[in-house]
């Protein structure tokens, strides 16, 4: 094997490690959107419970007014 095969073929081995990391790195960002797309839920879901409680706080607020006064 000549000193250029050995350079092509270290020059092919960089670029599939390339490859592999390149696919790594869209899977990391697919797995990011995922979650995030899961955090953007759960932060809506905290929002509509935090609706309803303060809601029920209103409400039992006027009924001890009413029940005082």
């Amino acid at each position: 094997m000549s000193k250029q095969d050995q350079i092509l073929d270290y020059i092919i081995q960089i670029k599939t490690d390339i490859g592999g990391i390149k696919q790594h790195l869209k899977d990391i960002n697919g797995n990011v959107n995922r979650h995030d797309k899961e955090i953007k839920g759960i932060k809506k879901k905290v929002a509509y419970v935090s609706g309803v409680i303060a809601t029920i706080g209103a409400g039992i607020g006027i009924f001890i007014n009413r029940v005082l006064s």
